[in-house]
């Protein structure tokens, strides 16, 4: 017998209180192809009462007389990627946690496959491979074959969907060879790219270390690893050039990768399409095996033209996106703008945060040639930002160069440039669920950078509380950079479990009678919660939310 639960926003708790709230534990497979239906088990028991929440559109958890398995079932209009997924029961939510959606079909490993003569063929491809390195010193191979000229594709996802594990692949040639090794790419997960030498059966091997690091050099293992292989020989899309698309225009773009048809990598992305994650856009384009990021614009995003290596080549610019390519290891990006004395610019680069490899350097020259100011990471993140104002009339130049002077035809990036614009961030330190018994009351630390000149009075606000739940708006002075938010409840308040959402509010001045006012907010600034805390290495679809879960229980 089934029982199919609906995914709620908030959930009522009128079961008997339970020891405490659920432990997440991990899923088997962690995650699925769209348009299917499939079952997962669970590492920690479900208890009757135990539900599911996901973000992912349309998916739908219906529990079985199994107490460690559910059925998923994955609608096709659902958007591949990384979506939140949490376990709820009488006592609260446990943490949230990556559930993964894909394109290709799928399979589980079949063990055992750590040991030559016992490798998982792989009858056919394009395949998802669902797997765990389930036990110490685990070595999971797959034989793939292949024939001379054709590049096979693969893509882990381990580190991403929060299995604890430093990942790697490696491909033996049909001697059992190492001939090839790939680790991190834009994270901890590995992706590689490898064209075959030759006809025959390679073998692809999967094995990690613990992350975070650990005081041996073993290979981790345990039923909570888990990993999913995307693997391929057919076309795969990684970026696009340029990785920037216009929110009020269709955009031109050229789509970049392996095994792909030179007749068909012109591609127009409508404005409507992608999806917004922060302050990157997400873009499902034909091949990809993920979603992809771009940067958003308001008009026609600009690309770079060759040569432009030195001052007297550089591409003449404006304000707006300039997509650019270091292709290879001495090449030098130069783009000129002209600007008037006192004029304010900002230009920033894109690509680690975008997924894409190139480590950048961003130098600005003035009029005489001469290096006004350089920079390789800005705000904690890998890419480069500056500011400045023109100390006199005349052309600037920005140069773009890898750090690492290791160019080539990936290293894409984009360069944005505008007026520094006044604006404020917030942030809550950690996305740990939030519980109270109805009749006491919480607290959280929300910290405030203003930016730019941004003096505007604010507030802090709570936004779709749950009945019975309270939280007064707190004032943020000028020279605030962190303010204390505090969630009230009565004895009456209703037991329940639901995502509360926390925003900077820019209020309008006031005018009339304030007795009568109705409060009005111009600007609304989301605040951003990480998902992975201190382990986040690099960077994925998904490491920050905009909500935390609270649960009221029954008074004590």
């Amino acid at each position: 017998m089934f029982r199919i639960l609906s995914l709620l926003a908030a959930l009522p708790l009128a079961t008997p209180l339970r020891a405490k709230p659920p432990e997440f534990g991990a899923l088997f497979p962690p995650g699925g192809q769209r348009g299917t239906t499939f079952t997962v088990t669970s590492t920690v028991k479900n208890t009757p009462e135990t539900q599911w929440w996901t973000d992912a559109p349309g998916v739908i958890f219906t529990a079985t007389d199994l107490p460690e398995k559910w059925q998923i079932t994955i609608p096709a209009t659902t958007p591949a990627g990384l979506y939140q997924i949490a376990r709820l029961n009488g006592e609260g939510v446990s943490n949230t946690r990556w559930f993964t959606i894909g394109e290709y079909p799928e399979i589980d490993e079949v063990e055992p496959n750590d040991e030559k003569g016992k490798r998982h063929a792989i009858q056919s491809l394009p395949v998802c491979i669902n797997a765990r390195l389930g036990k110490a010193n685990d070595v999971d191979g797959y034989q793939v074959s292949v024939e001379a000229g054709q590049t096979l594709v693969a893509m882990v996802e381990a580190y991403s969907i929060g299995s604890a594990a430093d990942v790697h692949a490696h491909i033996l040639n049909p001697a059992g060879q190492r001939i090839f090794t790939a680790s991190d790419a834009r994270n901890l997960d590995p992706f590689l790219s490898f064209t075959a030498p030759a006809d025959g059966t390679y073998t692809l091997q999967i094995a990690g270390f613990a992350h975070p690091p650990q005081a041996n050099i073993n290979f981790a293992g345990g039923n909570a690893i888990v990993y999913r292989l995307h693997l391929t020989t057919g076309p795969v899309v990684t970026h696009f050039h340029p990785a920037s698309v216009s929110t009020t225009s269709p955009t031109q773009v050229s789509l970049q990768g392996y095994n792909l048809n030179p007749a068909t990598v012109q591609h127009t992305i409508d404005p409507k399409t992608p999806r917004h994650s922060g302050e990157i856009h997400l873009v499902d384009v034909p091949h990809g095996l993920a979603p992809l990021q771009a940067v958003p614009c308001t008009s026609a995003p600009a690309t770079e033209h060759e040569p432009n290596d030195g001052r007297e080549k550089a591409n003449l610019i404006t304000a707006g996106t300039i997509g650019g390519v270091i292709g290879h290891a001495a090449d030098i990006d130069r783009f000129a703008i002209t600007m008037e004395k006192g004029q304010k610019l900002q230009a920033r680069i894109h690509s680690h945060s975008i997924g894409l490899p190139l480590d950048s350097t961003l130098k600005l020259e003035g009029p005489d040639g001469k290096q006004i100011t350089t920079n390789d990471d800005a705000n904690g993140k890998p890419d480069p930002q500056i500011q400045w104002t023109a100390a006199a009339p005349g052309v600037y130049q920005l140069v773009v160069e890898d750090t690492l002077q290791q160019g080539g035809p990936g290293h894409h990036y984009v360069l944005e440039i505008d007026a520094p614009k006044a604006a404020v961030k917030s942030s809550i330190a950690s996305a740990a669920p939030l519980s109270i018994a109805a009749g006491e009351s919480t607290s959280l630390k929300l910290s405030v950078k203003r930016m730019n000149g941004y003096k505007a009075p604010l507030v802090a606000r709570v936004s779709d509380l749950p009945a019975g739940v309270s939280a007064p708006d707190i004032a943020i002075g000028e020279k605030d950079t962190e303010v204390e938010i505090k969630l009230i409840t009565t004895k009456e308040t209703p037991a329940v479990s639901q995502r509360i959402g926390f925003n900077l509010h820019e209020e309008a001045p006031k005018t009339g009678d304030e007795t009568t006012q109705v409060k009005q907010s111009r600007a609304i600034f989301p605040t951003s919660i990480p998902l992975r805390g201190d382990l986040q290495r690099g960077i994925s679809l998904l490491d920050e939310t905009d909500g935390l879960w609270l649960t009221v229980t029954a008074p004590k």
